[in-house]
């Protein structure tokens, strides 16, 4: 039963692995994926907020002659309950008008960064905790003067992240179950005469390493088991007993020889 159970436990350690890798690979996938849509989404609500100040903008006004610039930032920031705050910012990444009264003056260095070296206007930004999307509100002749920025939770991400995981795992666990039934199933029926031989010559080696060592102890091994010549078992005892006839006949010319 050794061999059965060698198998046993690394066939299913291979399925066990194989499936929580996958769940793992399957989650960041996901993540990526929520994150792009959760920005594709906030990107949408910062460009219909960024529209009335480009419509400004094109006709040579400044971000801050807006006078319901506050309103309109607030319009934004209420489509969304993740939503904590949304920016007004100029070309020099100065805060104009924020939703959020405690903001700081300046947009963040790495929010910055990242707004620098987008491709396009619309743009984000993720950490371990917040999302950050922007829309760069362009002059007439295309350069940049400003953007919106939506400053997003995303608290409610990852618990959907999670919670997806959770359940790839709890099927992960089952398929990992009935995988170890079936594996045992298929190896107890399919391998059975196989690891039966097997088990049989193990014991066999056994039993020879025993017999010497009761023989060289001094004791008498039992040989007096009948088995068939063609056994691996009573090869072995007929390897065994013709070491020790031979040991036993060097041993008697060693003493007739002292004499």
């Amino acid at each position: 039963m050794k061999l059965f159970f060698r198998l046993w436990v690394s066939a299913t350690g291979v399925v066990a692995f194989v499936s929580i890798f996958f769940v793992g690979l399957a989650t960041l996938q996901f993540n990526q994926i929520h994150v792009g849509l959760v920005a594709d989404r906030l990107a949408v609500v910062a460009d219909n907020a960024a529209s009335p100040f480009e419509a400004a903008a094109r006709i040579g006004l400044p971000l801050s002659s807006v006078r319901t610039s506050e309103a309109l930032l607030e319009k934004a920031r209420q489509s969304d309950s993740q939503i904590l705050a949304v920016h007004l910012y100029d070309a020099d990444g100065q805060i104009l008008q924020s939703t959020n009264p405690s903001a700081e003056l300046q947009v963040d260095t790495d929010i910055w960064k990242a707004r620098l070296g987008a491709d396009g206007p619309s743009w984000h930004h993720e950490d371990s905790d917040w999302i950050w999307a922007g829309q760069d509100i362009l002059s007439l002749s295309g350069s940049s003067v400003g953007g919106v920025i939506i400053v997003y939770s995303s608290a409610l991400s990852h618990m959907r992240v999670w919670a997806m995981a959770a359940e790839m795992l709890a099927y992960s666990v089952a398929i990992i179950l009935l995988a170890t039934v079936l594996i045992g199933a298929v190896l107890r029926v399919g391998l059975a005469r196989a690891i039966a031989s097997f088990d049989e010559t193990d014991q066999s080696l056994a039993d020879f390493d025993s017999g010497l060592r009761i023989a060289h102890s001094g004791s008498s091994a039992d040989d007096q088991d009948a088995e068939r010549p063609e056994t691996l078992r009573a090869m072995l005892k007929a390897a065994r007993q013709s070491y020790l006839s031979a040991a036993k006949h060097l041993g008697t010319k060693n003493n007739t020889g002292d004499v």
